[in-house]
């Protein structure tokens, strides 16, 4: 699947976490362990926490740390989504996330 004109894949992996492509590294981020109610909005959660982190640096994907840091972002985030009812309600935001990621 990788082309030349792709820069990173992911592949999320649900509590088990994800991977990632891109045409130097590849690898793999655990997921974290919660008590999931509803998987509702999860891979929404995720793509909004890794798009978050791309934001704030378009070139992430060209260094493996910071890549890894993003998706541990990302799988957070969408842990976090799965511990209550429905996609929009459930959504973290950037302070939920940060408490997952420093506990």
């Amino acid at each position: 699947l990788m082309t030349d004109n792709l820069n990173i894949m992911l592949v999320t992996e649900g509590s088990k976490g994800s991977r990632y492509y891109t045409k130097a590294f590849h690898g793999r981020v655990d997921g974290f362990t919660v008590q999931a109610v509803d998987a509702t909005g999860a891979g929404d959660a995720f793509c909004a926490g890794f798009l978050s982190q791309l934001a704030q640096e378009p070139d992430l994907w060209q260094d493996e740390t910071k890549v890894r840091a993003a998706l541990r972002y990302a799988n957070a985030a969408g842990a976090i989504t799965t511990t209550g009812r429905g996609a929009i309600p459930s959504l973290p935001d950037d302070g939920a996330v940060q408490s997952v990621l420093e506990s």
